[in-house]
């Protein structure tokens, strides 16, 4: 399994292969990271007491139904331990960190369902090819999902797309799975770097985990804040999910700078100013990536988040790569291929540097 980031092999100038938020670090999350290392003498709370309040209130979950984590991955592995399924499915293309979790498993047979490339890989959920057959989701679930599937992995946005998730559409999707006792991985990592974070009606993730128990929302401070190297992220479920999923991780799993970024990051989130404005400039820029990659002749697929996949028909990665510019290559992930790509949205000056060296390469 590849990520983006590996700026420890390459001479990079500019990181466009990971997906963090342009806005950059606010001063209340350093401030909250200089006060945990300064209590880094002694054991984080075992229990977490802190964390878990201010991402309740964040969330608006109860503190009993949260759990944080050394970054999102950490949450899938343990989830992924602790349903332990016997037949998984993932609608591809989709992060491959859900296949990593799952190949960790003893005895676990994956089932990749693929998303419809004519659709824009939507990631909407109601319209699959499998098989070549196209077919409504919300009337075919036997046919989509096999009868003895008991995990699903989604997310929103979808990842490496970029689309948000129609909420009737998921909603849809949440309904049939609990009917079939299929528990659900719902990965909303970039969901703060989502339009749907902007949306007036907010996401009840509360009456979700108690609609449906075998659900699991993972969200993340990582990308929201642009701290990659501080590992933050949560898991949402009902409480025998979380005490499930506690058994699964070590007892001390969050450091204290995290664990007191995170606490910090909550009211952050809490207060709406830092994601409004973060969203805003993600928008403008998105929009004059797509445009300019449009223009440039690459075919880009909508997106409403911080990153963007487009397909070009001229080699890119190592050409951008020798100028110092790291993408995302996406051609290992299932579903895809040679000439797909992701790029994170940056700010100005380095996004232009980006779209200049593209059509440099694409007239060459």
């Amino acid at each position: 399994m590849s990520h983006g980031g590996d700026i420890y092999r390459n001479h990079i100038h500019t990181d466009h292969s990971v997906s963090l938020n342009p806005a950059g670090t606010p001063g209340e999350i350093y401030e909250a990271l200089s006060l945990g290392i300064a209590h880094s003498a002694q054991y984080p709370d075992i229990r977490q007491e802190r964390v878990r309040r201010a991402l309740s209130a964040s969330d608006g979950v109860s503190s009993e139904c949260v759990w944080a984590g050394n970054g999102a991955s950490e949450l899938i592995m343990a989830i992924t331990g602790f349903v332990n399924p016997h037949k998984a499915v993932l609608f591809t293309p989709c992060f491959e960190g859900y296949a990593h979790a799952l190949e960790a498993l003893d005895d676990c047979e994956i089932i990749r369902i693929p998303l419809m490339a004519g659709n824009g890989f939507s990631g909407t959920l109601n319209d699959f090819s499998l098989h070549n057959l196209d077919f409504c989701f919300n009337h075919h679930l036997a046919e989509l999902m096999p009868d003895d599937a008991d995990m699903a992995f989604i997310c929103d946005p979808w990842n490496p797309v970029g689309r948000n998730i129609d909420e009737s559409e998921l909603m849809t999707f949440l309904e049939l799975a609990s009917a079939h006792g299929i528990k659900v991985l719902l990965d909303e990592s970039f969901y703060h770097l989502s339009d749907r974070a902007a949306a007036a009606d907010q996401r009840d993730v509360e009456r979700l985990i108690r609609e449906h128990p075998g659900l699991f929302i993972v969200r993340s401070h990582t990308k929201l804040f642009a701290l990659p190297g501080i590992r933050m992220g949560y898991v949402i479920a009902d409480e025998a999910g979380i005490s499930g999923i506690r058994s699964r991780l070590p007892e001390w799993n969050l450091s204290q700078p995290a664990a007191y970024a995170m606490e910090a990051g909550a009211g952050v989130i809490a207060d709406g100013t830092y994601v409004r404005a973060s969203l805003d400039l993600i928008r403008r820029e998105r929009e004059y990536l797509m445009h300019e990659l449009g223009e440039a002749g690459c075919r880009t697929f909508k997106s409403d988040s911080v990153f963007i996949m487009f397909q070009s028909d001229v080699e890119l990665y190592e050409p951008l790569l020798a100028e110092g510019i790291l993408i995302r290559d996406l051609r290992d992930v299932p579903g895809l291929g040679d000439g797909y790509y992701r790029i994170c949205i940056r700010t100005g000056q380095e996004n232009e540097r980006l779209v200049s060296e593209i059509r440099r390469i694409r007239k060459e």
